[in-house]
């Protein structure tokens, strides 16, 4: 029976977290719709998201290719190939982990 009511809780969590991107998803239709909002706004807001936070994103990258280096070099070592260690984490980084790390 706990089984059961785990799978039940979940769902409905589920549909608690639908419902709710359905209604913030109607509120931005009909604001669109209505006119209820600034372009002003939207582009400040797009800064604060995108620009103002390239600190963080640096930082968050430069520690984590430091530590995808630091457990990767002894394979890299162990090919002769301990001279391509930066630019496979450069593009491992751009390619695989920045999306996931800011978003």
């Amino acid at each position: 029976m706990h089984f059961f009511a785990l799978v039940g809780r979940q769902a409905i969590e589920l549909l608690n977290t639908l419902g709710a991107y359905g209604v913030f998803s109607g509120k931005i239709i009909t604001g669109i719709l209505a006119g209820t909002w600034s372009r002003k706004d939207l582009f400040e807001q797009l800064e604060r998201i995108g620009v103002k936070s390239i600190l963080v994103v640096s930082i968050t990258s430069a520690f984590t290719g430091m530590v995808m280096a630091v457990q990767t070099l002894d394979q890299f070592i162990r090919f002769g190939a301990s001279s391509y260690i930066g630019g496979v984490i450069a593009l491992s980084l751009v390619r695989e982990m920045s999306p996931v790390l800011t978003g």
